[in-house]
């Protein structure tokens, strides 16, 4: 009997967790995150990237696809991909905008819209409604640290200097000059 095999495109943590379960249940896994199908820097579409690597892929032997990137457009792109190269293959997709889930249904019935939103927001309610249980950690007495020591002393100095030599000058042209203490302060 040959092993179950699971594609998993995608990645984040719900990628982590359908890969940690699968992988409890038996099954082969082959993981391709975003980047496998990033276009070349050639000009390239990006549907005929997809198509090449899906080519490049055993798809005959996957016994379910999934699609959890973070980006819908992606999601979307590769969804529309497998759904042109395997008529059989089932698909799970996470979508936020799940409304177009029936059309892609209608087209392929093996087909399974995901919301992570909607699958998250029943905890999202819980965490909000569930009293808290556990007290806050109060610190001790914050002491305000003792003030640096003064480290300005370079300026001190030159005002100092600075303040002398104007007094010693107005000095000299009091004495020398003859002046009025104002007229030789200016």
């Amino acid at each position: 009997m040959t092993a179950k095999r699971v594609l998993i495109i995608g990645s984040g943590h719900l990628a982590y967790r359908i890969r940690k379960l699968a992988l409890a249940r038996g099954q082969q896994i082959d993981h391709l995150g975003h980047n496998a199908f990033r276009p070349p820097d050639t000009d390239e579409p990006i549907y005929d990237v997809i198509e090449r690597t899906l080519h490049e892929l055993d798809l005959s032997s996957l016994t379910a696809v999934y699609l959890v990137d973070d980006d819908d457009e992606r999601n979307l792109q590769l969804l529309i991909a497998f759904i042109s190269q395997q008529k059989n293959l089932p698909v799970v997709a996470s979508l936020f905008n799940e409304n177009i889930g029936p059309h892609l249904q209608a087209v392929h019935p093996e087909i399974r819209i995901l919301n992570p939103a909607r699958i998250a927001a029943p905890a999202f309610i819980d965490a909000l409604t569930t009293p808290v249980t556990h007290s806050l950690h109060v610190p001790a007495k914050i002491v305000a640290p003792p003030p640096a020591p003064r480290s300005d002393n370079l300026i001190f100095a030159l005002t100092g200097g600075f303040l002398t030599l104007i007094a010693a000058a107005t000095i000299y042209f009091r004495v020398a000059e003859g002046l009025s203490w104002l007229d030789a302060l200016y």
